[in-house]
């Protein structure tokens, strides 16, 4: 069975996801672009609900030392041993509704030992600006991961939902009030 649900992102500040490239106009931190439009890569995305839906379902770590493991983080997102992801994340781009622009801000680096800011250390970031992102999470699953025999149930459902709707920021500057984040998700069919 496959499940799809649909993720919104709504932004509540600017998000930088940094794509590690300075372009020749100077920007120091440019975000991640396909074809000129700002987007959140899913891997990015995807990392941030595997953290929560592990801590949410009590995963203690020791999944990672054997070569095969049935614990409920690697059975949705897939594990060592040739234990394949069961749940696939696509990029989020921006909704067609949303009039969102690309903005530059600047930033001086500050020493953390002495406070004050660093010399000749004035640097550039790029954001992406009152956007909506969507995209979508499809989730494969069987008959051994329903409680019931329903169609369209999944056992750890409602932690994976939580676990997305956990999410307050995407991308670098948190600490600078970058990348905050309103996800909403819904489900969007069962095949």
């Amino acid at each position: 069975m496959k499940k799809i649900f649909t993720v919104e992102a709504i932004q509540k500040s600017p998000i930088c996801v940094n794509s590690g490239v300075i372009e020749n106009d100077g920007v120091n931190m440019t975000i991640v672009k396909r074809n000129g439009i700002p987007y959140i890569p899913g891997s990015s995305l995807k990392g941030k609900v595997r953290y929560n839906f592990s801590r949410i379902v009590g995963d203690k770590g020791s999944h990672k030392e054997k070569a095969f493991c049935s614990c409920p983080v690697c059975l949705v997102f897939g594990g060592a041993g040739n234990n394949q992801s069961r749940i696939f994340f696509d990029d989020l781009v921006p909704d067609e509704r949303s009039s969102g622009n690309v903005g530059i801000r600047y930033g001086v680096a500050i020493d953390r030992y002495t406070k004050t800011s660093n010399d000749k250390f004035l640097y550039t970031r790029e954001v992406a600006e009152d956007f909506v992102f969507k995209g979508d999470i499809s989730l494969y699953y069987d008959d051994k991961m329903c409680h019931s025999k329903k169609p369209g149930c999944f056992v750890y459902e409602n932690e994976l939902l939580l676990s997305i709707k956990m999410i307050e920021a995407i991308g670098g500057g948190n600490s600078s009030g970058f990348g905050f984040v309103e996800l909403k998700v819904r489900e969007k069919e069962v095949i």
